[in-house]
Order: structure tokens, then C-alpha cells, then sequence
């Protein structure tokens, strides 16, 4: 049996071959000897659930996973199951139920299922997955073979055999790609009885190599006589968030769409787990192996990987190479605010007033450098030639504060060129004054010579070379740019 999406009143008629490889129920049963009947059809799902007792169903768990109408329909008449809360399951929306206190027991979580990634259906997203039925899969990340998909499980505990509603597997899904005949698999350990009629034939249960989490398998190693199904399930699907985490590493991809990440729905699920814990507690009714703590830890934890994952990412971004075609003058120049650029404009004004001011108050002394003077000419000469020193002065002194490269000897910043063997591109080192100095050393493959800059201000004779283009002219690489250079914060 299939489940039929967001409708579960739409009649759905599974084929034999569906039948035969995925049935619609499994009774798990832990017993001194641990094992699964499976209901191949209809008729045996309604047979276990009417012949239950509740003597004898301490230990055993009715496990769903392919559910359709007709399933449904025998639920709801068999074990009086709230219609309102398969629609819950189906549509994976909250659980309400009306009437009093001591209405319906039942619990619900949704979990993660990691699966290989050639069984997965790669990237559909949460939008394209509420449309076509499909569990949302999100990657781990680069090199990482392993993609998570959350399903919701939801336990019913008011009949006389606990029932648990799981969705359809990865591999399923009739949207993902088929698993190749020839990939290995695994069978597992228990054995599977096909109870058909007064036959007694017994067929092993087959799960795929590429399944990672296998929620039938181990709920079947951990139901006991002596500890409760609901325990023993809410201990399972922590156990589930716990692995998903630890398979978490740096290059997993947390980004993307508000709406449809894999860090909203992380969030999103283990929001919905603390509110059904929350809103089950104030009932009264709470789990041994499950506490609200439990889901606040583990959303505690997974905001601490975010926000390491937020600072690696930004170092990463600090240190991000720049261009190798950095031209040989390229000058880093420091922002200036509105109020440095005012001065600027107001040094330059000075610098064209000033001498205009001067040469007034001396040459005024002398009648012959006077406006009806017959030297007036020098007055006009001295002020140009003054003002146009006192621009290229204040010009000058703005350019020497500007920061480049200069290529050093390596022994500056090694005691030998043994200490400069590693290449390390980006070194600070103090000059005793507090403010630190910034080199690049880089190695050279062919002969092995280390190759070191100096990031220091260009200074006054650096700044009258860089005016009077004296690097052209001469062939020198005064102030250049190191090859792959890295900008410094």
C-alpha cells in the first residue's frame, strides 16, 4: 500500500508487486526471541488488530508505514482511530484532539532518516515536496555520501495494540531513482513469519544497504517485555536526531530559501517535537526516555554548529585571495569619512591663499612690486610658483601615508632561510611599538628561494618617486603588488 499524499479519502489500489515487496503492516514483537509477522493484505491488518488482547500485547508494536485509505478505513473501525488524527499524519500538521483530559493517547515526532545519496531524490526542495508528495532531501555537504530526509511518525496508543504510522521509505518513493539489482544488501539478522491462512511460510525481511537509519530494525532489537513501546519508541527517534547531528561536519550547507533549507527545517521539526512534548506534559501525560529537555538540548546544539559554521565561513571570507593580475603600482588606499575629506579640500584652499598672502605683506614694502609698479610681474610669478609648491608639498604628504608592498630580504623576518622552508603566505609580526607588521612570504617551487613583502606606508621619498613615475623610468618595482595577494583586516 501507498500513501496517497494529502488525501487519504482517495481510494488507492496498490499493485500485487507493491504488495509482495512492501506490505502494509508489520507486527514487531519482543519476546525472548525477537521477530515480525508480516500482513501481506487488508484482510491479516484487520485480523491482528481484532484478535489483540490486551494481555498479550505488552511487547509487541503494530508498525505501518505504507498507509492508503482502505488502511485507514480499517483503523478507524477496528481500533477506533481519530480520523483527525491520520489526516494529522498524513498532511504533517499538529494533532488536537477535542473532548476532555483523558482523551486519546497517542504521541507524534518527526525525525531524520539519513539515506545514501544515489537512493535519494536530490534537492527537491520544501515547496516542489508539498506539491508532488515527496519527502523534502537536503545533502550534507560536500564529500559527504550521506542525505537526510525528515519523515513524522506518529504512535497510537489507545486501541489495544500500540500502532505506529510511519511515511514511505527513501527508496520508495516512486519519484527517486531505482536501486540497481546489482548493488549489495543486506538481510537482516531477525526473521519475518508470513502468516497467510494456515500457511506458516516464512520469508526473510530484505532492507537496502543504502538506508543508513532503518527504523523497523531497530525498534525490533529494542522492544523488551519490561519496558514500555512509547519508551522504547521516543528513545528511538532521539537516538535518530543525536546520529544526524553527529554525522553533521563544517561543509555541511545550512543556507538557502527561508522556507526551504535544511537549517529551517531542522528548527521546524525540532520546534514540533517540543510543542507536542509541551502540550502532552500539561495533560499530564510525559515519557521515561524523552523529556522537553531533551529536544531544547538538541536545538542548542545544532544553533552552536550553525554559528561555528557562520564563523568559519567569514574567516574564510576574510582570507579569500585576490586576483593574481594585480597591477605593480596598485596602492591600497584607506576610506576616508566626510569630515578628513573637508580637511583635505581646506588644506588645498590654504595651499593657493597662502602664498597669495605672503607675497602681498613683502612685497609691499617696496612702491616698485605695487599694483601701479612698474615690477608688479614678480608679485604674480612668486605667487604662482609658491602656491604650486604648496600644492605638491600637501599632495605629497597624502601619498606618503598610503600602504604597499615592498619586497624585503628574507633574513628581515627569518633568522635564516632554513626558518623560511614553509610556505606561510600571511605573517604578522610586533615592532615593538603596538602595532604589528604585515609580510607575505611566498616560496619559489623552482628554486626553492623564499620571496618576501613587507607591507609598510610608501614614506616621503616613496611617495616623490611614485609622483615623478621614477619606476618607469629606471625599470625598478618600487612598492609591487606580491603575486596572489591577500588582503589585510
Amino acid at each position: 500500500m501507498v500513501m496517497t499524499g494529502q488525501n487519504i479519502s482517495a481510494p488507492h489500489k496498490p499493485s500485487q508487486a507493491d504488495r509482495t515487496q512492501h506490505p502494509p503492516a508489520l507486527l514487531l514483537e519482543g519476546s525472548h526471541y525477537r521477530h515480525g509477522h508480516v500482513l501481506g493484505n487488508a484482510d491479516e491488518l484487520r485480523a491482528a488488530l481484532l484478535s489483540a488482547a490486551p494481555s498479550e500485547n505488552q511487547n509487541k508494536l503494530l508498525l505501518i508505514r505504507n498507509l492508503d485509505s482502505e488502511a485507514a478505513e480499517i483503523l478507524q473501525t477496528a481500533v477506533a482511530m481519530d480520523p483527525m488524527f491520520i489526516e494529522a499524519h498524513v498532511t504533517r500538521t499538529s494533532y488536537r484532539p477535542s473532548g476532555n483530559r483523558d482523551g486519546p493517547g497517542w504521541w507524534t515526532w518527526t525525525y531524520p532518516a539519513l539515506a545514501r545519496k544515489r537512493t535519494m531524490v536530490q534537492g527537491p526542495g520544501l515547496r516542489r515536496a508539498q506539491r508532488t508528495g515527496e519527502a523534502p532531501s537536503f545533502s550534507l555537504g560536500v564529500g559527504c555520501d550521506t542525505s537526510v530526509c525528515f519523515h513524522r511518525a506518529s504512535l497510537w496508543l489507545s486501541g489495544m495494540l500500540p500502532i505506529l504510522l510511519l511515511e514511505p521509505a527513501v527508496h520508495d518513493n516512486p519519484a527517486a531513482p531505482p536501486i540497481s539489482s546489482q548493488s549489495p544488501q543486506r538481510v537482516v539478522t531477525h526473521t519475518i513469519a508470513m502468516q497467510n491462512g494456515c500457511n506458516n511460510a516464512m520469508r526473510r525481511h530484505v532492507v537496502s544497504d543504502d538506508e543508513a537509519f532503518s527504523l523497523e530494525d531497530t525498534l525490533l532489537e529494542r522492544i523488551q517485555d519490561d519496558l514500555p513501546v512509547k519508551n522504547t519508541v521516543g528513545e528511538v527517534i532521539l537516538e535518530s536526531w543525536s546520529g544526524f547531528i553527529e554525522i553533521l561536519s563544517p561543509k555541511t550547507k545550512w543556507d538557502g530559501r527561508k522556507d526551504d533549507g535544511l537549517l529551517w527545517m531542522v528548527l521546524r521539526a525540532l520546534e514540533f517535537n517540543t510543542d507536542v512534548t509541551k502540550h502532552l506534559a500539561k495533560r499530564g501525560v510525559v515519557l521515561d526516555s524523552v523529556s522537553l529537555d531533551d529536544w531544547k538540548d538538541l536545538t542548542d546544539r545544532i544553533q552552536r554548529r550553525v554559528q561555528l559554521h557562520s564563523l568559519c565561513v567569514s574567516s574564510s571570507s576574510s582570507r579569500a585571495a585576490a586576483p593574481s593580475d594585480v597591477p605593480a603600482d596598485d596602492l591600497s588606499y584607506s576610506d576616508k569619512d566626510p569630515n578628513e575629506r573637508s580637511l583635505d579640500r581646506i588644506a588645498y584652499l590654504g595651499g593657493i591663499l597662502l602664498p597669495v598672502t605672503v607675497v602681498s605683506s613683502v612685497l609691499s614694502i617696496e612702491g616698485i612690486y605695487g599694483p601701479e609698479g612698474q615690477h608688479f610681474w614678480v608679485f604674480w610669478v612668486a605667487s604662482i610658483v609658491l602656491s604650486v609648491i604648496a600644492l605638491i608639498v600637501i599632495y605629497v604628504d597624502q601619498v606618503r601615508t598610503l600602504h604597499v608592498w615592498v619586497e624585503v630580504a628574507a633574513g628581515e623576518l627569518f633568522g635564516s632561510d632554513d626558518d623560511a622552508e614553509e610556505d606561510r603566505p600571511l605573517l604578522r609580526r610586533n615592532d615593538g611599538s603596538g602595532k604589528g607588521q604585515t609580510y607575505w612570504v611566498q616560496r619559489n617551487g623552482q628554486d626553492g628561494m623564499a620571496r618576501t613583502w613587507q607591507r609598510r606606508e610608501l614614506g616621503w621619498g616613496g611617495a616623490v618617486k611614485k609622483i615623478c613615475r621614477y619606476e618607469r623610468w629606471y625599470g625598478t618595482e618600487h612598492g609591487q603588488a606580491p603575486p596572489e595577494r591577500r588582503e589585510v583586516v
